[in-house]
């Protein structure tokens, strides 16, 4: 009765394809069942006939709703007239045997019945074990079929020629009334056992379903995004597994997904020299994220530019990590800021086109002065006199094709290195005056170099010089618009700062920069000029450069004007100088 009242509390079950929830089938089973065993325990006090034939009829029923509850636990039809049919039909044998009182035709006809609803109840019990793995229900199988086989011994054990040599009654007696008493009081948990288990395996199956439909939907708006997402894990040797990838993968990477590895290489490329992505890993342990900009080659020639950047999730007990990231097409940024360096260059040449032509005028005048100085010398015999201005010729000469030297490497793209090397500050600074020098003087502009440091540092000394004439030019443009009397001062400072690395700062008097142009000041197309007199790509350009040497751009405002710092890292051979 515990039993019964613990399975009535069960309001949550899962249901069949019709009909009430499946406990309640079993729930009137376990009462019939319960009933049935009163009456047994009653035998004696109650008539035969009510225990014989009614009670043998409430106790088919019982197994009827059991048989009847394993099917509807699989959503299998099992209408309620069927509970009827199993007591009708022994009811209908009472009737044609007219023996109330022979054990033998009893059992001839209420074994065969009641073993075949055991077995078919315990037949569905285990097919429901088998579709949803519940183990309760693989448990009342068992339970039923040893039932069956016991109501089979005893049928067996009744036949006349057996029954004739023993007390048959007297010998399963006890057992029997045992094994009732353990049937009924077992059932009712069995039933509750088996719908709280199938119930936890279908919102298991359910959360399972609706984990598989999010992560299909995840998936299918990740697939519509112009970039790769993935999760990957790192073991402590170094080892990665990828845990998640999704996205545009073909549309990013250029290739067919087929050809695509977890780490996002072609089957043909080799690892080593195309994608360095261990030691991308390790700088996001190390640094928490990190960026890494990489060429992949395509099928059909070229490269595309691809850039990923990953964010440390969490670190594993194991030694391990997770990493978070995604890897996105930069070609065509790539190529927009490769134009934007080239015109903004090309926008500095216009501006020193004024300023070199003295300087390329003064040897010129120099080499046509000296030549006709010359030609008379010799005119006159004076061959000493004439080589002296001959080499006075050549040396002008060469100081102009310098010149000109310089003025064509600072125009030529190509100058610029992909691997920053050993440069002298110094160097790039002078080449930098030496094409700014001119404008700088018509401005009134007066130019401070004293300190600069003779640091070698890592990078391009075309590129640096780039950057200062673009940093010179801006200040001096800034200068120009102050009232008549202000101070133009220029400062170039350069000097190591932090372990490893140098700063080059240009510092000017030019009263600073408005704060919300300060905070975009390296985005493409931002400019306090007029429309008439830059594009705003120069900052851009030189960020651009500074950066590819692996370098820092920074600005700040002073009392006096706008400072811009240049780090740079310094050469290996001149940071393990002392000083």
């Amino acid at each position: 009765m515990l039993g019964c009242v613990l399975l009535a509390r069960c309001r949550v079950a899962p249901r069949g394809a019709e009909g009430p929830a499946v406990p309640g089938i079993w729930l009137a089973a376990a009462v019939i069942e319960t009933l049935v065993c009163l009456g047994n325990a009653a035998r004696g006090q109650l008539p035969p006939v009510f225990v014989f034939y009614h009670l043998n009829a409430a106790l088919l029923t019982a197994l009827t709703l059991i048989w009847m509850g394993a099917r509807r636990a699989q959503g299998l039809p099992a209408p309620w007239w069927w509970a009827v049919l199993p007591s009708l039909l022994w009811y209908a044998a009472r009737i044609v045997i007219g023996d109330d009182y022979n054990p033998v035709a009893r059992l001839a006809v209420f074994v065969p019945l009641a073993s075949g609803l055991l077995i078919g109840g315990t037949a569905q019990l285990v097919a429901l074990y088998r579709r949803d793995g519940v183990r309760a229900a693989l448990d009342l199988a068992l339970l039923l079929a040893f039932v069956a086989a016991w109501l089979c011994a005893i049928f067996l054990l009744s036949l006349p020629d057996l029954s004739e040599r023993r007390d048959v009654w007297g010998f399963v007696r006890a057992p029997t009334a045992l094994l009732t008493a353990v049937f009924t009081a077992t059932l009712p948990l069995l039933f509750l056992a088996i719908a709280r288990e199938q119930e936890t395996l279908q919102v298991a199956k359910r959360r399972d379903a609706a984990l598989a439909e999010g992560r299909a939907e995840i998936t299918r708006l990740h697939e519509g995004l112009p970039a790769v997402i993935y999760l990957r894990s790192v073991d402590a040797a170094g080892r990665m597994r990828t845990l998640y990838r999704g996205g545009d993968i073909g549309g990013v990477t250029g290739l067919p997904v087929a050809d695509i590895q977890a780490d996002l290489l072609p089957v043909h490329v080799p690892h080593e020299g195309v994608f360095p992505f261990r030691e991308h890993m390790a700088a996001v342990k190390r640094l928490g994220a990190a960026s890494l900009i990489w060429h992949l080659p395509q099928p059909h020639g070229g490269n595309r530019v691809l850039r990923t950047s990953s964010r440390l999730l969490r670190d594993l007990p194991d030694g391990g990590f997770e990493v978070v990231g995604h890897t996105i097409d930069i070609t065509a940024e790539t190529v927009a800021e490769a134009r934007a360096v080239a015109s903004a260059r090309l926008a500095s040449l216009g501006e020193m086109g004024a300023g070199l032509a003295p300087q390329v005028k003064q040897p010129l005048q120099a080499i046509s002065l000296a030549a006709e100085i010359a030609i008379l010398a010799l005119r006159h015999a004076d061959a000493e006199a004439a080589v002296r201005r001959l080499a006075l010729i050549v040396e002008e000469a060469a100081s102009a094709a310098h010149i000109v030297e310089q003025l064509r490497r600072f125009a030529d793209s190509r100058s610029r290195m992909t691997t920053p090397v050993a440069v002298m500050i110094g160097d790039a600074v002078d080449l930098a005056l030496r094409l700014t020098n001119h404008a700088s003087t018509e401005a009134g502009v007066t130019v401070d170099c004293a300190d600069v440091a003779p640091l070698i540092v890592l990078g391009d000394e075309i590129g640096i010089a780039q950057v200062l004439v673009h940093l010179i030019t801006n200040a001096r443009e800034a200068m120009e618009r102050l009232p008549p009397g202000s101070p133009r001062r220029l400062r170039i400072r350069a000097a190591r700062t932090e372990p490893g690395w140098a700063e080059v700062s240009v510092a000017d008097t030019g009263r600073g920069i408005a704060p919300e142009v300060l905070a975009r000041l390296f985005e493409p197309f931002v400019s306090t000029k007029g429309p008439d007199r830059g594009n705003g790509l120069s900052l851009s350009a030189s960020h651009g450069l500074v950066r590819s040497m692996k370098g820092r751009l920074a600005a700040h405002n002073t009392p006096e004007g706008a400072v811009f710092v240049i780090a740079l890292r310094v050469a290996p051979e001149a940071a393990a100088e002392p000083g």
